[in-house]
């Protein structure tokens, strides 16, 4: 199925533009007259190259579209006829498109799973399964309710490690500020005026001064290796191998492990309850599951604790295979698959864990803001040091 990119005039005489699945330019231009649209002009579209990573659909665009579509869903629209509405309240140019080329394919008879599964780099995994199941079951309106539910957690439990960063990663932003200008334009100037005086410099002040002369010397070099540490960093954890040995290091070091512990296992809670009430076997959401808790390197385990599952292994026997949930989820879980009540155990273990991660961050951040500035005033203290040390002397030598 080719892509053309097109631009058309709307039966009401409105200019638009979109990308369409065609099999040819003449099946094309018969969409287009069958739905009275006048082409004006079209290309062929390769739009998967031309994607870029900030033009891709993110959890935010998902959590908007689902309670869109819901509302109207509720309200007592087709489906062809809520994505025909949603065109007009989604922001993004990319989503737009994609949703002008799924409602034609909609009107050409394909089901709404097939429309979203052609976009897999735009639509999550999860949200193409339970669009699937949606379809199976003719149970759409309440798969939007679970997909509501599950991007709004979500995006709260990013908003909440945003919101927490944002202070300590500013205050330190401003620690190197003070840093750099200090020791690159504040205390050269006073060495200068010291060389001239023909003042002993002391040797804290010599080694901020030669720091500072092979930062101003050397600093594209300095920047150079810089960024292609980043760089190389940032492609290396784009590959599996990468991506893997990352989350291995999130799961052992020591500051990192207690948080990557609890946002696992909130988010895990929380995809695992969706999944089983929307009625998806207990294996395959195990399975999906592992795919949206954000590690590779646990995912990359979850295969044998599926196959322990499969074998007749409990729920919570094959989760303590992992050596990674606490102890209270693992409990937990035990009880709930005797007393089939898995599901609301699930949303419980969920809240505790979120709630838990949102006390802990405050409570990082309340220990990281005055050990910044502990730190910028340490900083601080030294530079100011290496300045009145001999400027003290000088002023004696005057005084002499």
């Amino acid at each position: 199925m080719r892509k053309f990119k097109y631009i058309a005039r709307s039966p009401t005489g409105k200019k638009v533009s979109g990308i369409l699945q065609a099999e040819s330019d003449n099946e094309l231009i018969e969409i287009m007259l069958n739905h009275d649209y006048k082409l004006l002009r079209y290309k062929e579209f390769n739009y998967h190259k031309a994607m870029f990573s900030f033009m891709k659909i993110n959890k935010n665009d998902l959590l908007n579209f689902c309670e869109n579509i819901n509302m109207m869903l509720k309200a007592g629209l087709s489906l062809k006829d809520s994505i025909h509405l949603c065109q007009d309240v989604i922001g993004k140019l990319v989503f737009k498109n994609i949703l002008a080329d799924i409602e034609i394919n909609l009107s050409k008879g394909k089901s709404f799973y097939d429309c979203v599964n052609d976009y897999p780099d735009q639509f999550p995994i999860f949200f193409r399964t339970m669009i699937n199941l949606a379809e199976v079951s003719g149970n759409l309106k309440d798969i939007f309710t679970y997909l509501i539910n599950y991007y709004r957690f979500d995006i709260n439990v990013r908003k909440k490690i945003t919101n927490a960063l944002f202070y300590p990663c500013l205050l330190l932003l401003m620690c190197l500020t003070v840093i750099i200008v200090m020791s690159t334009i504040i205390v050269p100037s006073f060495v200068k005026i010291f060389n001239d005086m023909k003042v002993e410099i002391p040797l804290i002040t010599k080694v901020i001064v030669c720091i500072s002369n092979f930062v101003a010397n050397y600093y594209l070099i300095v920047i150079g290796i810089i960024v292609l540490l980043v760089l190389f960093m940032y492609l290396y954890s784009k590959t599996n191998k990468g991506k893997i040995w990352v989350d291995k290091l999130k799961t052992k070091i020591i500051v990192l492990k207690k948080f990557t512990e609890i946002i696992v296992t909130s988010r895990f809670c929380m995809c695992l309850k969706i999944l089983i009430d929307s009625g998806i076997p207990i294996v395959t959401s195990l399975d999906i599951s592992s795919s949206l808790i954000g590690n590779e390197f646990l995912k990359s385990k979850f295969g044998f604790t599926i196959d322990l599952i499969k074998k007749g292994s409990k729920i919570s026997q094959a989760l303590y295979s992992l050596d990674f949930f606490p102890q209270l989820v693992i409990e937990t879980i035990y009880i709930s698959e005797k007393t089939a009540n898995l599901s609301y155990s699930l949303g419980v273990l969920s809240q505790i864990y979120e709630d838990d991660l949102h006390n802990k961050i405050q409570r990082l951040t309340t220990i990281l803001e005055p050990m910044l500035i502990l730190f910028i005033a340490l900083i601080v203290i030294i530079l100011l040091i290496s300045i009145f040390i001999p400027l003290f002397s000088m002023l004696n030598n005057i005084g002499v």
